[in-house]
């Protein structure tokens, strides 16, 4: 079974999937939300994000746009795809508060 990142990096690249193509799946259209995002890209590279990112809605996940930027940016070859992990793992990390209190400063 492909990794999740196997399966981002397959889609980025516009591989089809081992199951072969798919409409892209109602509910979420992250081309549609974010268009500028998509200039300069091939149809290919645009449905394999929109079905990228309509699979993780399904699963309850809500991209944002930073989520999909960085996708788009993979796929033009802007960052690399180890960039992409990167970022995706500093987004996924818990962003805790240090706060202390005053009389502690």
């Amino acid at each position: 079974m492909e990794s999740f990142e196997e399966v981002m990096a397959r889609m980025a690249a516009g591989r089809p999937s081992q199951t072969g193509p798919k409409a892209p799946a109602p509910g979420i259209d992250v081309v549609a939300m974010w268009p500028d995002l998509f200039t300069d890209m091939s149809d290919s590279g645009r449905n394999a994000i929109r079905q990228s990112f309509a699979a993780s809605w399904h699963d309850g996940w809500e991209p944002d746009q930073e989520d999909v930027a960085d996708l788009a940016a993979q796929t033009r070859g802007t960052i690399t795809a180890e960039e992409y992990r990167q970022r995706i793992r500093n987004r996924a990390q818990p962003r805790e508060t240090t706060q202390r209190p005053a009389d502690e400063a």
